[in-house]
């Protein structure tokens, strides 16, 4: 049976640790075997239990993840998350694997993890490579008891609706209860761009612009945000 590399999360916000759950749920090499929200839980945790990888918030009440990593000895390969880059020197003087700034794209979580296990030893590969992992070109979008995968390169936007977002593609569209904001974690951040709260749009989909408005076909508008709209412009190659 192939080795997985098994993930601690350790992170005082629950929607980050979500984020991360996600991404390596998503990882067919990963497997969470812990989370906890303060080094003085993460201490705890590995006295017991010494998992692969150590995803570490910097920010944290009671024990901050740098006093932590100060506090133990022994402890996994550890990537740093935080929505902070303030702190990087002192993370890799601390021989941290990686540091990655909140939130945290999936292609970008994968490549950390890329780092953090090439030192591994294990006895046999996972199921893909890294590098093909690297390459991956598609959501994976749950809606009740149904999943699909849908490309990225298929999608002309994902919209915001209530307590669902819908991923609208020219041929079809889905709908998911994953908020707007963990899927675009996991879109390849050069190819989407965020139009107005409510929108992410595929700026490789885009061929009219229409004043604060981007038209695809003949009845399907995405607003542009006022405050938006230059950068907007700029990132879909129309200049302003």
């Amino acid at each position: 049976m192939t080795k997985k590399f098994t993930c601690m999360v350790c992170d005082d916000e629950p929607v980050a640790r979500r984020i991360l759950k996600s991404h390596i749920e998503q990882t067919p090499f990963l497997e969470l075997s812990g989370e906890c929200e303060n080094g003085l839980e993460a201490i705890a945790f590995l006295q017991h239990t010494m998992p692969d990888l150590l995803f570490l918030d910097i920010n944290m009440p009671i024990l901050d993840g740098l006093n932590f990593l100060k506090t133990i000895k022994k402890r996994p390969k550890t990537i740093l998350t935080t929505a902070y880059s303030e702190h990087a020197l002192e993370a890799f003087d601390l021989e941290v694997v990686d540091y990655l700034v909140k939130p945290v794209a999936f292609e970008r979580f994968l490549r950390a993890v890329a780092r953090a296990t090439e030192s591994i030893p294990i006895d046999s590969k996972p199921p893909e490579s890294t590098q093909e992992l690297l390459e991956l070109d598609h959501l994976v979008v749950r809606f009740g008891r149904l999943i699909h995968r849908v490309k990225f390169s298929d999608i002309l936007f994902l919209e915001a609706q209530a307590n669902a977002v819908k991923i609208v593609t020219a041929e079809q569209v889905f709908r998911t209860y994953q908020p707007l904001t963990t899927l675009e974690t996991q879109l390849p951040i050069a190819d989407f761009v965020r139009t107005h709260r409510s929108f992410l749009v595929n700026k490789h989909r885009v061929s009219t612009v229409d004043g604060f408005s981007i038209v695809f076909g003949e009845d399907t508008r995405v607003p542009i945000s006022e405050p938006l709209r230059t950068e907007v412009l700029r990132k879909l190659g129309f200049g302003v």
